[in-house]
């Protein structure tokens, strides 16, 4: 897995999106946006094993609300609980 920005002020998709491989990385597929209307960002992503993984997020709605959020998954990235 990997995670990747989005960004609304350059004219993409906003928001952080994981990235998974199952061919040793010469094909990804995008499998969870974050954040894509509150300019979330991925920090960092770690696996604890092929299912379990952690990323660390951000959000900014706005200077006022803002703040981060630990992403979980235990499937492979099929689903993704806010921590």
């Amino acid at each position: 897995m990997a995670v990747a920005e989005g960004f609304v002020r350059d004219g993409g998709i906003g928001g952080a999106r994981i990235f998974s491989t199952t061919d040793g990385g010469k094909n990804w597929e995008e499998i969870y946006t974050y954040g894509e209307t509150t300019e979330g960002s991925g920090i960092a992503l770690v696996m604890l094993s092929e299912k379990e993984a952690w990323v660390g997020a951000t959000y900014a709605v706005s200077q006022a609300k803002c703040g981060a959020n630990m992403l979980h998954t235990v499937d492979g990235g099929k689903t993704w609980t806010s921590q």
